[in-house]
């Protein structure tokens, strides 16, 4: 892994690049601009917006089948806050959201608002809670997956510990 909690909270593309060099740097620089920000949360997840193209990708921890059930991942409280504190930095600073892996669809420019939203709903008991199983893990899919928003986007869902909601 050659993205470590080390970098902290924030960090430049430039003091990436300093410490990972040639790992990242052509995913970062494709058209040699260099007016980008890496995002590390709590969960070691990234975010990179991409200012200049008011762009923001979503690594695997925000997405519309977000897998938060391991037992190495955060509870749902927690995770719910680690969202919190990266919309405070990006807010406003992007137009589109770029994921990681392909969603059956455009994805939702709020995604990080879907995902907490879909935290509150599955700390107040509010969702579907559809059987999921992954390598012999047992967790729920909060929401019917697929699920749009008013403007055809995919939206934000959580496949979570029924054990973990309050961590």
């Amino acid at each position: 892994m050659f993205f470590d909690y080390q970098l902290g909270d924030a960090v430049t593309v430039a003091d990436i690049d300093e410490r990972h060099g040639a790992e990242i740097s052509h995913f970062l620089y494709p058209a040699g601009q260099r007016n980008h920000q890496a995002f590390i949360s709590e969960a070691q997840s990234m975010a990179f917006l991409m200012e200049e193209d008011r762009m923001l990708l979503l690594g695997d921890s925000c997405n519309p089948f977000t897998f938060l059930f391991d037992i190495t991942c955060l509870g749902v409280s927690s995770y719910e806050n680690s969202l919190k504190s990266l919309l405070a930095k990006v807010e406003v600073k992007y137009d589109d959201v770029l994921l990681s892996h392909e969603a059956g669809g455009r994805p939702s420019t709020n995604m990080i608002q879907d995902n907490i939203a879909v935290c509150e709903a599955i700390k107040e008991g509010k969702t579907d809670n559809i059987p999921y199983e992954f390598m012999g893990r047992k967790a729920f899919l909060a929401f019917k997956q697929g699920a749009q928003n008013e403007y055809g986007q995919i939206r934000g869902n959580i496949v979570y510990n029924p054990d973990r909601i309050n961590e």
